[in-house]
């Protein structure tokens, strides 16, 4: 995963939510589904808050704030790739997706929840973007 800086205008996309497979598994196709609106403030794992984007370029960018209204600047960026599963904190798993009707996975819980807890990759919680 890597760290990054983008211009804010490189944020806009045409997906307005993104849906994130919260996994049991490392192969993510024991997953609970949970939708986002894109650029929202999400509460996130480890009591941080979180905002997702969907790149032109084809990858999810989570970004991090230690406050409870992501205000300011992000202390962490990474841009994970889309349609990968990837370990979060601890031994749970997400994919993120920007496709919302979900037609490449053939194996996930149906269960669709609107918002909730953002899982994030584990660098965001030792990453630092102070040149942001």
């Amino acid at each position: 995963m890597m760290l990054a800086t983008l211009a804010t205008a490189a944020l806009a996309s045409n997906t307005t939510k993104f849906t994130q497979l919260q996994c049991q598994d490392s192969d993510c196709l024991l997953c609970d589904v949970y939708v986002f609106a894109e650029g929202n403030c999400n509460t996130a794992q480890s009591g941080f808050t979180a905002k997702g984007f969907c790149l032109p370029s084809g990858v999810f960018q989570q970004q991090l704030w230690d406050n409870v209204d992501c205000t300011g600047t992000p202390f962490s960026v990474t841009n994970i790739p889309l349609n990968t599963c990837v370990q979060s904190v601890g031994d749970t798993y997400f994919e993120d997706i920007c496709d919302t009707n979900l037609q490449h996975k053939s194996h996930y819980n149906t269960t669709v929840n609107k918002g909730s807890t953002l899982l994030v990759a584990p660098s965001l919680s030792t990453s630092n973007t102070s040149g942001l």
